[in-house]
């Protein structure tokens, strides 16, 4: 007998709303929504259930947290909840099963993170076992996969964008003011493996057989995805050849990662070299970070990114930006000159200090030679003069004058300053600018000053490495490395919040009419 197929029958309820069969108002399909809009009905109902109501046995769960010296988890969720979520409820367009609020959700990331639990994975384990994660969602035990929807969904929304947006949230709670900067940057290993990466030459031939495997079959369109892929690799390969020829570097150990191209294959701090990015950070007295991203391995191309978050977080860049000898070049000083800022930036050898050391095959570094501008020329430690020679320029591009050493034949030290039969220096275009950025920290208040720059931002990174045990980056490709690193830098700066013994910050919530809880009042208060 063939089965009937039974229709089940709308019901009409005045008044009502869409709640899976029923529907309310006119039957009949319903227009999209325009492009913007948010119907209230899909930011209304959320599932957010109150972790007051949650006890230990007879013990309330909150005064159980207290008791266990857990104060900082009560603080997170009221942190949490108190900044401006309306751009991730917005995210939600769909009828059906109530969804969770982002709150808890996000709550629950940045709690992991905080304590070094950086996969979903665990992160869901930590809603079923942990009761400070508990407090956070209310009960809410999501899993893995509700976790990488939330992420995916708001993946444009939890950027860089969303920092600054709680970042500028949280310094108005706090009541901190511009100031000096410190910027530093460190390498962190990329998702994809070090066993699997190819030089130059190796990813050019797989480029070249996946597109001869994609034209013999044109229907085929996973060959033609594996051909695009195997084609940008050669590009990324190809740039970086000719950027290490530029550099006048070895093309040799120029290699990429076929499943990540965005990252760089490059020495690490224990010297393995291996698939990564460089993220940086700007951070201010109170070891807030107030500028980050992320790049492939240029720092100093992640300086004026960050100082122009500085300035959309306070109005107004750093009073002094300190960094280390990494960034001392004439690109980097050029744009604090452009930009009229003052800097502190280190050529990491004292003018003068040096001395010739016997045996060494090295020659004596360029900073023990003094410039006479007025002669144009170099001087010697010795006193013998270097002069213009002749014009150059780098592949790169960079132009330079080289002097040349007139009177070091019979030098009693001439085998200790080059091999050759006189010494030459080239100097670039520019380079007046390290010289006066020397000058500069000769005069002890500005080494008073920079000293500062070690405890301010230093601290960041061992946090980083340390107690949040961030040693590698979970998602891969630079847009989502910098997603994550976004995050980890919120959940960083309210971990320092919240550890800022001066400040108490107390939140304080209502019932809405809606029956949910909401920010109304902040207070802080000096101690």
């Amino acid at each position: 007998m063939a089965s009937k197929r039974v229709r089940r029958k709308s019901k009409r309820v005045p008044g009502g709303e869409q709640r899976g069969f029923v529907f309310g108002g006119e039957v009949g399909p319903r227009p999209p929504p325009a492009p913007g809009e948010v119907r209230p009905e899909f930011l209304a109902e959320f599932h957010d259930p109150d972790p007051a109501r949650l006890r230990i046995g007879e013990m309330p769960l909150e005064e159980y947290l207290r008791q266990h010296e857990c104060d900082w988890v009560i603080g997170l969720r009221l942190f949490v909840r108190a900044l401006d979520l309306s751009a991730l409820l917005k995210v939600h367009k769909g009828p059906g099963r109530k969804p969770f609020h982002p709150a808890p959700m996000l709550g629950l990331i940045l709690f992991g993170l905080i304590i070094g639990v950086d996969s979903l994975r665990g992160m869901a384990q930590l809603a079923a076992t942990d009761v400070r994660a508990w407090w956070i969602t209310g009960g809410l035990q999501p899993d893995f996969t509700t976790l990488c929807k939330f992420i995916n969904a708001r993946a444009d929304l939890l950027s860089e964008e969303f920092f600054t947006a709680t970042t500028r949230q949280m310094i108005t709670m706090l009541g901190v003011k511009p100031g000096p900067a410190a910027g530093d940057g460190t390498v962190i290993d990329a998702a994809a493996s070090h066993w699997r990466t190819l030089k130059a030459e190796a990813a050019s031939e797989a480029a070249k057989k996946a597109v001869e495997a994609a034209a013999a079959a044109p229907n085929d369109a996973s060959l033609a995805a594996k051909a695009d892929q195997a084609k940008r690799l050669e590009e990324v390969a190809a740039e970086r050849m000719k950027r290490a020829k530029e550099a006048s570097h070895s093309t040799s150990s120029v290699r990429v990662a076929p499943t990540e191209p965005d990252a760089v294959v490059q020495p690490g701090k224990s010297g393995a070299i291996r698939p990564s990015y460089k993220p940086s950070v700007l951070a201010n007295p109170d070891r807030l970070i107030v500028g980050q991203t992320v790049i492939g391995s240029d720092e100093v191309a992640a300086i004026p990114l960050m100082l122009e978050q500085h300035r959309d977080l306070f109005g107004v860049y750093p009073t002094t930006t300190l960094l280390d000898a990494n960034y001392h070049s004439i690109r980097m000083l050029s744009f604090f000159v452009e930009k009229d800022l003052d800097v502190l930036c280190p050529s990491g050898t004292a003018r003068g200090t040096s001395d010739f050391r016997t045996g060494s095959d090295k020659p004596l570094s360029k900073t023990n030679f003094t410039f006479d501008e007025t002669h144009d020329r170099y001087l010697c430690p010795e006193g013998r003069p270097l002069e213009r020679h002749s014009r150059g320029q780098e592949t790169h591009g960079q132009e330079f004058t080289r002097y040349r050493g007139k009177l070091c034949t019979g030098c009693p030290r001439l085998a200790e300053c080059t091999k050759s039969s006189a010494r030459t220096i080239k100097r670039y275009d520019g380079e007046e600018l390290k010289e006066a950025a020397d000058q500069v920290l000769e005069h002890p208040a500005a080494r008073d000053e920079y000293r500062r720059r070690r405890e301010m931002v230093e601290p960041v990174f061992a946090g980083f490495k340390g107690p949040m045990q961030f040693s590698r980056f979970r998602r891969r490709g630079l847009k989502r490395v910098r997603l994550e690193f976004s995050l980890r830098c919120v959940a960083y700066n309210l971990k320092r919040a919240l550890g800022i013994q001066r400040l108490l910050v107390a939140v304080l919530f209502v019932r809405s009419h809606q029956a949910r809880w909401r920010p109304v009042a902040l207070i802080v208060v000096l101690t």
